[in-house]
């Protein structure tokens, strides 16, 4: 896992202090304050590792949840190696609950990015994410007359038997000739 954590910085607290309020091991600076550095890219891309799962959009801004998504992949791939980790609770911006718009647009990035894995940490998923994740994982699958413009719309309705059908030939009990699943992205 690699990711920068948005905590008070601390270098003197030491490994058996870590759960202490007043201690933090972050990194001292935001990752934009950061200079690139080539290295850093260079050994993300040329891992043997089979998934790196990214820390550093678990929660904040839906913008830096943007940028870090951004960054890791263009510098972190290739694509099936990335997991995009998400905190799955109200409250993941400095208590602030999720706006409607933070998680479309969170799902519209990934989507159009193509991203096969999202992580989540602490399970059970809130009910927040649910239709969201439904429908990332079936690519919106009968989500309207048109799948890009119905896609995360909360408001338009899906079909959930093209949506059951399209999990069915992701996990293999459906041939994807069957003319039945009609999403795709």
């Amino acid at each position: 896992m690699f990711g920068i954590q948005d905590v008070p910085y601390n270098p003197y607290c030491g490994p058996n202090h870590t759960h202490s309020p007043s201690c933090g091991q972050a990194c001292k600076y935001l990752p934009r304050d950061y200079l690139f550095e080539p290295r850093v890219a260079e050994l993300l891309s040329s891992t043997e590792l089979d998934r790196w799962l990214v820390m550093d959009t678990y929660y904040f801004t839906t913008g830096r949840f943007l940028g870090s998504l951004a960054w890791y992949l263009e510098y972190a791939g290739p694509l099936e190696k990335i997991g995009i980790g998400v905190m799955n609770r109200p409250g993941v911006t400095n208590d602030t609950p999720l706006t409607e718009d933070g998680m479309v647009a969170r799902f519209h990035a990934m989507s159009s990015n193509n991203v096969e894995w999202i992580n989540f940490f602490i399970l059970p998923a809130d009910d927040q994410w649910l239709p969201y994740l439904r429908r990332w994982k079936t690519y919106c699958a009968g989500c309207g007359n048109q799948i890009i413009l119905g896609c995360y719309d909360m408001s338009v309705p899906c079909n959930d038997t093209v949506q059951k059908q399209a999990l069915m030939m992701q996990e293999g009990n459906l041939h994807k000739d069957d003319k039945r699943v009609l999403g795709s992205r």
